[in-house]
């Protein structure tokens, strides 16, 4: 309706280009962690079975992977690039990845029929910390060279200098107390 339109307020897109760019780093990094374990697949699992050119099952390992994931990534706040720490973040997707990758464990027996070798998803996880730390990193130095420090003004009852409480809390690149 046209009564329902505010004559001033402009109407901002749903799809901004902060979101855009947000949503590529997250998938980068769902992409950087699937890769040791599709290569698992495919170079340990795989040959195994006579699998290795069926892509029915390559598709179904990737897909439960970035599934379980993204839903523990999620509930863990993996992908909070503005609102966490670096640690807290490689924390959050390592426990992410160690819950996917036990989950994709047991899809993995199944997909084969027979219990699975452990070893090469356990080398698979250890590259996958690694790359999250990576990449935890590189984001980190990218969001907050990307985007300015929010202007916030803090009423604050207490004694402690709010400065000091700032800087203890490593807060000086998120917020420009005002």
């Amino acid at each position: 309706k046209a009564e329902d339109v505010h004559p001033n307020r402009k109407e901002e897109p749903e799809f901004t280009e902060d979101k855009q760019n947000k949503k590529a780093n997250t998938i980068l990094n769902i992409l950087l962690v699937t890769i040791p374990v599709l290569l698992v697949w495919l170079l340990c699992y795989a040959p195994d079975d006579g699998l290795y050119s069926e892509w029915k099952p390559v598709c179904l390992v990737v897909a439960v992977f970035i599934i379980l994931y993204v839903t523990y990534g999620r509930i863990y706040g993996s992908f909070y690039v503005s609102m966490v720490r670096i640690s807290e973040m490689v924390y959050s997707q390592s426990l992410a990845m160690v819950m996917a990758d036990g989950v994709l464990y047991v899809v993995l027996c199944l997909v084969c029929r027979r219990f699975i070798a452990v070893w090469p998803l356990g080398t698979a996880l250890i590259a996958q910390v690694i790359l999250s730390v990576l990449w935890c990193v590189a984001a980190h130095k990218w969001y907050f060279k990307t985007y300015p420090p929010k202007k916030t003004a803090i009423v604050y009852d207490h004694g402690e200098s709010v400065d000091a409480l700032i800087g203890a809390y490593g807060l000086r690149k998120k917020y420009n107390v005002l």
